[in-house]
C-alpha cells in the first residue's frame, strides 16, 4: 500500500501575487511547525512556565489566521482549538489540570496531522499518474504499509455508520462496524483493533460508559478511542475526554479529517505499543541482570569524595556492617592497614583520569576479621568528562589467599619438620634435648603460635619428667614449674590425669591428637575444659600425643591466645611426623641406654651363671672364638687356651665319646638346635660329665653363621642317673607283679559293673570320668546330639551342655556332686524327668563317695523309675477320684431330697394355677438341670447305673457326628474314622452320648480360632504290657474310642486335676466343672479306663476303652398307649425322712385317689406297716434315711409282709446295695428327684391287677 501526502488546498482561484504569498507560506510551514513542536516539547516536559506557554500562543495564533487566509481551512481549524486550549490554560494562570493536559494534548496531534491527504493504492506501480494529477505544494511521503490499521465503529445510526466505514475503508484501513455498543467489548478482545471510534449519544449504552469500561481492562488501557459526535458544547466534550477518550471529533467530520485523525491515532498507539514492548523487555533483562549481579557481585557505589551512597546485600554480608551502618560512611572505614597510603592514592589518581582500576584489596570486616577482595572500579562521568560517582564490583578471594599463606605455612613446617628429623637423627645422646628444643621453637613459629611446649613423663609415669616450652615475643613466659607442681610427688601422672575425668584428658589418654580451633566453640561435654583453656588465656590448641611402642610419654602442644581457623588438618598431619620422629628418638635414646645397662647385666650374669658360654665356626674343625670367663671354674684352663688352638676342645672330649660327638654335629645343620652330653677331660686330667647344648645361627639369607652354645657340668646328676637306673630295675620288677594282680581286679569289676541296669559312671576329684558302665554307654550313643561319655571326659561339663539344651537336670546333679566331692554332702539324690519322648520318663540321680584311701572319687548312678512313677501317679488319682466320689454321692443325695417336692408338686401347681404355666415351667425346668447335674455327680461318684444294652460303637460316633456338624462353628474341621466290623458295647446309650458329647465340647472350647477336631472308634487288644502301664486297664478287647483336637493343649502341672469336679479351666459362665468328672464316672461305670495325652500349643487326645461285647440284635417296642392312672383308695406306706418330701408325696398320692400313710424313718415305718398290715397296698421308701436305712428297712419289713410291693427312691445305689434289694423282692427303683409322672408310673406297675 502506497501513501501520499501533502497540505490541502481551497479550490478558490486567486491573484498571481496572492498565489506566490501562498506559495512562500506554504515552503515556510514545516520550519514554523517544527518550532511549534519544539516549544510543545519544552512546554510538556518540563515544569510549567507562563512565559513557555505564551510564546507557544503567539506562534500558534499567527499559524491560525495566516492558514485561513490562504485557503487551509483544516489546518486552520486545528491550530485554532489548539489556540483556544493555550488561551484557557493561560487565563486560569495555574499549572493546568491532568484533564486540561489531555486537551492540550489532542488539540496538538490535530494540529500535527489536519494537513494531510492520504491516496491509497493497490499496486506501486500506480503511484505515478495519480501523484502527477495531485501534485502537492508542499511535499510528500510514501510508505509501503504490511500490516493495515484496524478501526472499530459503534454507532447506532446506520447511515453515518456506513458512511464512515467507507471513508476508512477508501484510505486502505480494516474495519469492523457495530450498530450496538454493547458488543463493543467483545468485539474489542475478538478483532484488536488499533482505534475505537465511538459515537456519544447511542441507546443501552453511551459512547464514554463504553470508553470507561475498556479502561478498566489491564491489556487495553492504552487502546486510542475517538469520540464521534455534533456535540458543541466544550464541557461535554471535556467531559467525555475524562471518561477515557484521547480525541473528539465533531459531525460532521470532514472525510480527509477524519483519515487523518485516524491515521494519526493508529499509527501514535502502535508506536507507544512498540516503545513500550521494547521497554518492558529492556526494563526486564536490566532487572535480571541487576539480580544476577546482587546475587554474585559485592557491589558498592560512592560519589566523588569516596563516601558511599549505595552496597548491595553481599557487601554487606561480607563487610559485616549493616547497610545503615555504611551509607554515608567513608571507604576508609573498611581499610585494614595492610597496604601503604600509595596504594590508595594511585587507585584514587586512575578513577579520577576516567580509568577502569582492578586489584586486589584487603579489607577489614566490622568484626576485626580480614578479607581479600578483587575489586573493579569503574569511573562514571558526566557531560563535562568529570566523574559524578564510582561503580566498585568485587569478588571475595579470602579463601584463595589464606589457602596460599596455609600451603606456604604448610610448606615452610614440613621443611622445618624434616630439618628437625634429620638433626635428631644426627644428634648424639647430650645433644638430643637441645635438638628437640630447636625443633619446638621453630615449629611453633611456623604455626604463628603464642607458646608451644613438650611434656615428657617419666618411665614410672609418676612424675613430669621434663618440660620445654617456647613463648613468642609478644606473650608472658610460660611457667614451667606450673605444671610440674600440678602433679602429685606420690602415685601416677596418669593415675592423676584420669582422676580429672574430664573430655580434655580423656582425649589425650585415648591418644587423640587434639585440633581446637577456638575453645569457645567447643560443646557442652567439654564446657569446663573451655573454660579452663580460656583462663589460661588459650582459646587455640594442638594437642599431639607422644607414644613410644604404643605407651603415652609424653605430649607436644601449641597454643595461641585468639582463635586460629586456619589451623587444618595438615598442619596436625605434620606435627604428628614431628611427635613420630620426637617419639622415635626418645626411643633410640631409651633403646641405647637400656643396651649399655644390658651388657652390663650381661657381662655380670655370664661371670656368675653355673654355665659356660662359648661361640665356634661352622667350619671343620669348629674352631671357637668366644668362651665365657668362667672356663677356668669348669676345666682349670684360661680361656686363651681354648681360643688359641683350634683342635683344643675336641682333643679333650673322651676317646670314647669323641666319635660319637663329630658324627652327631651335623644334626645341627638340619635341626638348627642339637644337645649331646659328653666326658671332658679338666687340667688335672680328671673327666666330668656335660651337657652342651648348641643352636646354630643363620642369616637373612638362611646361610648358617654361627654356632652358640654352652656346657653344663652335670657330673653330679650322672652318678643319681646311675644309681636310681639300679632301683629302676628292681621297681619295675614289683610293679610288673602288682599290675597284673590290678588287671584282674579291674576286669572283675568291669564285669560287675556292666552286668548293673542302672547308668554308673565313677569320678576323679576334678569331675573325669574314670569308668562307665556298658548301659551308661548305650544309653548315651542313643542320645542324639550326644557322644558317648568315654573315660577321660569330664562329667561336669556334660552336666553343664545338659543345661544348655533345656535339660533342668544337670546343673543340681553337678551341684550335688561338687558339694559330695568338697566333703559337704555324705551322698546326693535329685529325681528328675526327661521330656526327649514320646512319653516323659522319670529317673533318681544318686551319687556316694567312692569307698577307698587317696584322692576322693565318687560313683554316679541313674535309675529309670518311670514305671514306679506311673503307678503311684495313678494310684494317687484313682485315691482322690474315690474320695472326690463319696463327697459328691452325698451332696447328690441332699439335692436329691431337696428337688424331689418341687419335681414332684410341678403338676399339682399347673393344675392349680394354670395362669403361673410359663413361670413354673421355668421353675420346673430349672429344676430338672439342676437334676442332671446330680446325676452327674453321682455318675462320677460311681457310674450311675442305667439300662444296658448292647450297643453300636460306630453309630453313637455317627449321632454325636451330625450333632457336632449341626451346631459347631464351621471353621472347625470334623475329621471322623470308624473301623469296620467293631464289635458291639454293653452300656447306657444316654451315658455314652454323654461322654461323647463331654469330651468333643472341650475340644471345640479349646479350638476358639479353628482347627481340625478327630473321632475315632476302632478295636483294641489289651495285653499284659499295656497294664503294667495303665493298671487301672484288664487284659482282653476293647472298643477304643478317641477325640483328638489340635487346640491349645492342657499344661503338665494341671494335667492331674482336669477330672476333679468343678475344675475347670473355663471362665464361670462356660463351665460347671463337672463335665470330665463325670465322663471318668461314666467310663469306670462301664468297666472302661480313660488315658490323656497332651502337650502346650500343639492339642489334646483323650481315649477312653470300653470292654468289646458281641452284637446282639436289639427290637425296639411299640409303647402301648394306656389309660391315665387312678386309684381306688388303696393304702400306700410313703418313708422318707424330709418332710418335705412326705409332704408333696401326700399331695400327689392323694391327687392320684391312694390312702397314704406317712413315715418319717425306717424305725417309724415298721411301726406303721405292722398297724396297717391287712390293708396297706405297697411301700415307697427312701434309701438313705437315719436310724434305720430303706435296705434294713426292706429286710425288717419282708420277714413280715414279704409279698407287699416295695418301691426304692435313691440318688445314688451301689450295685451291691441294688442286688441285695433284687434279692429281697424290690418291685421297681426310682432316681431322686422324680416326678409326679414317674412316680405314677412306679405305682401303676405295683398296682395294677395281676
Amino acid at each position: 500500500m502506497a501513501n501520499t501526502s501533502g497540505p490541502q488546498g481551497s479550490g478558490v482561484d486567486v491573484s498571481e501575487a496572492l498565489r506566490a504569498l501562498r506559495t512562500q507560506f506554504l515552503a515556510r510551514l514545516p520550519g514554523r511547525l517544527n518550532d511549534v513542536q519544539r516549544m510543545w516539547d519544552e512546554l510538556s516536559t518540563r515544569p510549567w512556565s507562563q512565559v513557555q506557554a505564551e510564546t507557544l500562543h503567539r506562534a500558534v495564533h499567527s499559524l491560525t489566521g495566516t492558514s485561513g487566509t490562504f485557503g487551509l481551512k483544516v489546518f486552520s481549524g486545528a491550530s485554532r482549538q489548539f489556540e483556544s486550549r493555550l488561551h484557557a490554560a493561560l487565563e486560569r494562570r495555574h499549572v493546568p489540570l491532568e484533564t486540561e493536559w489531555s486537551a492540550l494534548h489532542l488539540a496538538h496531534q490535530n494540529l500535527c496531522s489536519a494537513p494531510h491527504d492520504v491516496l491509497v493504492l493497490e499496486q506501486p506501480e500506480a503511484f505515478q499518474t495519480p501523484a502527477a494529477a495531485n501534485t502537492p505544494p508542499a511535499g510528500g511521503a510514501v510508505g509501503v504499509a504490511t500490516d493495515r490499521w484496524r478501526v472499530l465503529l459503534v454507532d447506532d445510526d446506520e447511515a453515518v455508520l456506513a458512511v464512515h466505514a467507507a471513508v476508512l475503508r477508501q484510505a486502505g484501513m480494516e474495519v469492523l462496524a457495530l450498530t450496538r455498543p454493547t458488543e463493543t467489548i467483545e468485539a474489542v478482545k475478538r478483532f484488536e483493533p488499533d482505534v475505537v471510534l465511538l459515537d456519544v449519544y447511542m441507546p443501552e449504552s453511551s459512547g464514554p460508559q463504553v470508553a470507561a469500561a475498556l479502561r478498566e481492562m489491564e491489556d487495553w488501557l492504552h487502546l486510542a478511542i475517538l469520540f464521534l459526535s455534533s456535540e458543541t458544547d466544550l464541557t461535554q466534550q471535556l467531559l467525555a475526554l475524562d471518561l477515557g477518550g484521547d480525541d473528539f471529533l465533531i459531525k460532521p467530520v470532514q472525510p480527509a479529517h477524519l483519515v487523518a485523525a485516524v491515521n494519526a491515532r493508529a499509527r501514535r498507539a502502535r508506536h507507544n505499543l512498540s516503545v513500550q514492548r521494547r521497554l518492558q523487555t529492556a526494563l526486564y533483562e536490566r532487572e535480571r541482570e541487576h539480580l544476577a549481579l546482587d546475587h554474585h557481585a559485592i557491589v558498592c557505589i560512592t560519589d566523588v569524595g569516596g563516601f558511599l551512597t549505595y552496597a548491595n546485600d553481599r557487601f554487606c554480608e561480607v563487610s559485616g556492617y549493616p547497610r545503615g551502618e555504611l551509607l554515608g560512611q567513608h571507604m576508609s572505614l573498611l581499610r585494614s592497614g595492610e597496604h601503604p597510603p600509595a596504594f590508595f592514592e594511585h587507585l584514587r589518581q586512575e578513577i579520577q583520569a576516567g580509568r577502569v582500576w582492578q586489584g586486589e584489596v584487603c579489607s577489614r570486616r566490622k568484626d576485626g576479621r580480614l578479607i581479600w577482595l578483587a575489586s573493579t572500579a569503574t569511573p562514571f562521568m558526566d557531560a563535562l568528562g568529570k566523574p559524578y560517582q564510582f561503580v566498585s564490583i568485587h569478588t571475595d578471594i579470602t579463601h584463595i589467599k589464606d589457602g596460599q599463606a596455609t600451603l606456604k605455612r604448610q610448606r615452610d613446617l614440613q621443611r622445618v619438620i624434616g630439618e628437625a628429623a634429620a638433626s635428631m637423627v644426627a644428634a648424639e645422646a647430650p645433644e638430643l634435648m637441645p635438638t628437640i628444643q630447636e625443633a619446638l621453637q621453630a615449629s611453633a613459629e611456623q604455626l604463628n603460635a603464642d607458646r608451644g611446649y613438650l611434656i615428657l613423663f617419666s618411665r614410672d609415669g609418676r612424675r613430669v619428667n621434663r618440660l620445654m616450652g617456647w613463648d613468642a615475643p609478644s606473650q608472658k613466659a610460660l611457667q614451667i614449674g606450673v605444671l610440674n607442681q600440678a602433679f602429685p610427688s606420690e602415685g601416677s601422672a596418669k593415675d592423676w590425669l584420669e582422676q580429672k575425668s574430664s573430655w580434655l584428658v580423656g582425649q589425650f589418654l585415648s591418644l587423640n591428637t587434639l585440633l581446637i580451633p577456638d575453645a569457645q566453640s567447643l560443646g557442652q561435654a567439654a564446657a569446663a575444659d573451655a573454660a579452663y583453656l580460656l583462663k589460661m588465656g588459650v582459646r587455640a590448641l594442638i594437642a599431639v600425643p607422644l607414644t613410644v611402642q604404643g605407651q603415652l610419654v609424653g605430649l607436644l602442644g601449641y597454643g595461641c591466645a585468639h582463635s586460629r581457623p586456619d589451623w587444618l588438618a595438615p598442619e596436625v598431619d605434620a606435627l604428628k611426623v614431628l611427635s613420630e620422629v620426637i617419639g622415635s628418638a626418645l626411643a633410640r635414646r631409651r633403646v641405647e641406654r637400656a643396651l649399655r645397662e644390658s651388657e652390663s647385666r650381661l657381662h655380670f650374669l655370664v661371670a656368675a651363671s653355673p654355665v659356660t658360654i662359648y661361640t665356634c665356626s661352622v667350619t671343620a674343625p669348629h674352631a671357637l672364638t668366644y668362651v665365657s670367663p668362667n672356663l677356668t671354674r669348669l676345666t682349670g684352663y684360661e680361656p686363651e687356651k681354648f681360643l688359641q688352638q683350634t683342635r683344643f676342645w675336641l682333643s679333650h672330649i673322651h676317646p670314647e665319646d669323641r666319635r660319637r660327638v663329630v658324627e652327631q654335629l651335623p644334626k645341627l645343620w638340619a635341626d638348627d638346635v642339637h644337645q649331646q652330653e659328653y666326658r671332658l677331660r679338666t687340667q688335672d686330667g680328671n673327666y666330668l660329665w656335660v651337657h652342651d647344648q648348641l643352636r646354630l645361627v643363620r642369616d637373612l639369607a638362611g646361610e648358617p653363621q654361627e654356632i652358640i652354645g654352652y656346657w653344663m657340668d652335670i657330673t653330679e646328676r650322672k652318678g643319681y642317673e646311675d644309681a636310681l637306673s639300679t632301683f629302676n630295675d628292681e621297681l619295675e620288677h614289683q610293679v610288673q607283679l602288682q599290675t597284673r594282680s590290678v588287671i584282674e581286679s579291674e576286669r572283675m569289676a568291669r564285669a560287675t559293673l556292666d552286668a548293673l541296669s542302672a547308668r554308673v559312671v565313677i569320678l576323679d576329684h576334678h569331675g573325669v570320668i574314670l569308668a562307665a558302665n556298658r548301659t551308661w554307654a548305650e544309653f548315651r550313643q542313643g542320645q542324639a546330639g550326644f557322644e558317648p561319655a568315654a573315660e577321660g571326659q569330664n562329667y561336669l561339663e556334660l552336666c553343664d551342655r545338659l543345661c544348655d539344651t533345656g535339660t533342668t537336670a544337670g546343673k543340681p546333679i553337678a551341684t550335688g556332686i561338687r558339694q559330695l566331692i568338697a566333703g559337704e554332702l555324705d551322698e546326693f539324690f535329685h529325681e528328675y524327668v526327661v521330656e526327649g519322648g514320646v512319653d516323659p520318663r522319670w529317673f533318681v540321680c544318686r551319687v556316694d563317695r567312692f569307698p577307698g584311701q587317696g584322692d576322693v572319687r565318687v560313683v554316679v548312678s541313674h535309675e529309670d523309675i518311670t514305671l514306679l512313677k506311673l503307678s503311684e501317679r495313678q494310684q494317687m488319682r484313682s485315691q482322690r477320684l474315690e474320695s472326690l466320689g463319696t463327697l459328691a454321692g452325698g451332696v447328690a443325695h441332699d439335692l436329691n431330697n431337696a428337688l424331689a417336692p418341687i419335681l414332684m408338686g410341678m403338676e399339682v401347681l399347673k393344675e392349680d394355677y394354670p395362669g403361673e404355666a410359663n413361670v413354673l415351667s421355668m421353675i420346673q425346668a430349672s429344676a430338672r438341670r439342676g437334676a442332671d447335674m446330680v446325676r452327674q455327680l453321682l455318675a462320677f461318684a460311681k457310674g450311675a447305673d442305667g439300662e444296658r444294652v448292647v450297643l453300636d460303637a460306630a453309630q453313637l460316633v455317627h449321632e454325636v457326628e451330625s450333632l457336632m456338624r449341626g451346631s459347631f462353628p464351621k471353621n472347625i474341621q470334623l475329621v471322623v474314622n470308624c473301623e469296620p466290623l467293631l464289635p458291639g458295647v454293653l452300656g447306657d446309650s444316654t451315658q455314652l452320648h454323654q461322654v461323647l458329647l463331654n469330651l468333643c465340647v472341650n475340644a471345640r472350647d479349646a479350638m476358639p480360632q479353628g482347627g481340625t477336631l478327630g473321632l475315632s472308634a476302632d478295636c483294641f487288644h489289651v495285653d499284659a504290657a499295656f497294664v503294667r502301664l495303665a493298671p487301672e486297664a484288664r487284659e482282653g478287647r476293647y472298643v477304643r474310642l478317641q477325640i483328638i483336637d489340635s487346640g491349645a493343649g492342657v499344661a503338665p502341672e494341671i494335667l492331674d486335676r482336669i477330672f476333679d469336679p468343678f475344675f475347670s479351666t473355663k471362665s464361670l459362665d462356660k463351665g460347671t466343672g463337672l463335665g470330665l468328672s463325670t465322663v471318668v464316672g461314666i467310663v469306670k461305670g462301664h468297666k472302661g479306663f480313660l488315658q490323656v495325652q497332651s502337650k502346650v500349643g500343639e492339642g489334646s487326645k483323650f481315649s477312653f476303652y470300653l470292654p468289646a461285647h458281641e452284637m446282639t440284635a436289639v427290637v425296639a417296642v411299640e409303647p402301648i398307649q394306656e389309660a391315665p392312672f387312678v386309684g381306688a383308695g388303696e393304702q400306700v406306706l410313703f418313708v422318707d425322712d424330709e418332710p418335705a418330701v412326705r409332704d408333696m408325696g401326700r399331695a400327689v398320692l392323694t391327687r392320684l385317689q391312694l390312702a397314704p400313710i406317712l413315715a418319717t424313718d425306717g424305725a417309724d415305718g415298721l411301726v406303721k406297716a405292722t398297724q396297717h398290715q391287712h390293708s396297706l397296698r405297697a411301700v415307697i421308701t427312701d434309701m438313705h434315711m437315719p436310724f434305720m436305712d430303706g435296705l434294713a428297712f426292706a429286710r425288717s419289713l419282708r420277714r413280715g409282709l414279704p409279698d407287699i410291693p416295695i418301691i426304692v427312691c435313691s440318688g445314688r445305689l451301689d450295685e451291691t446295695v441294688a442286688a441285695e434289694f433284687q434279692s429281697l423282692g424290690q418291685t421297681v427303683r426310682l432316681d431322686k428327684p422324680f416326678t409326679e409322672v414317674q412316680l405314677t408310673a412306679a405305682l401303676r406297675m405295683v398296682l395294677k391287677p395281676a
